[in-house]
């Protein structure tokens, strides 16, 4: 679904609120917010591969779009060659960008476990800087062109949600929109006299309305 769609939806499951309480914008940002939060619990996870250069230790992710982190490396730093069948095709990669185990569990399953096979070969060392989004190899390859396949983990965008977990993702967005809704609210209370007493509006009462 589209950004415009997920507010669609939003404004309809609140009931369509004005724009004077909801504006476009905390409809917008209350979506996405959702969205980052699903991320951090059920990102898309991906594989890919690098291709060792003798003595680089720092790679570019940087083309792996919307990266969370590094989940594993699968770098051997031994002189004997391993033999490729035991890597992934380097062709399927690419076949593989974005894609989550909602979709296509069986596809991940085979690859995870011919690498897991494997996992005691690989010996070296590895650091994903998340701030410069590079991989450091530990200690620098004293080979090249050999590929040595990593898993990484990806920000969904709304396109990439699971249709049956939208559901689900737009109540933690119609949390944020209600808090937003709750401050704009706040934001507009008085304070009023009248016969010697003074009478406050309460910012908590008024919240608390909102999220029951």
């Amino acid at each position: 679904m589209t950004l415009e769609e997920l507010k669609d939806k939003l404004r309809s499951d609140l009931s369509n609120p004005p724009e004077d309480e909801l504006t476009d914008k905390q409809a917008g940002d209350a979506v996405l917010a959702a969205v980052s939060q699903y991320s951090r619990y059920r990102p898309i996870r991906n594989f890919g591969v690098i291709y060792s250069s003798r003595g680089k230790d720092l790679y570019d992710l940087s083309d792996c779009k919307r990266i969370i982190r590094v989940m594993k490396v699968y770098y051997y730093i031994g002189f004997q060659w391993i033999f490729q069948d035991i890597f992934p095709d380097p062709n399927l990669s690419g076949r593989l960008e974005g894609i989550n185990l909602f979709e296509n569990p069986s596809i991940w399953i085979q690859y995870m476990q011919r690498l897991e096979q494997y996992q005691k070969i690989f010996d070296g060392q590895w650091e994903y800087d998340k701030q410069k989004k590079q991989l450091r190899l530990i200690p620098e390859p004293t080979f090249s062109n050999r590929p040595i396949p990593f898993r990484w983990t990806q920000t969904h965008t709304t396109e990439t949600l699971p249709e049956e977990e939208v559901d689900d993702i737009m109540m933690w967005a119609q949390a944020q929109a209600k808090r937003a809704m709750s401050n704009q609210k706040a934001r507009e209370i008085t304070q009023v006299s009248g016969y010697g007493q003074s009478v406050t509006i309460g910012t908590a009462r008024t919240g608390q309305g909102f999220r029951e």
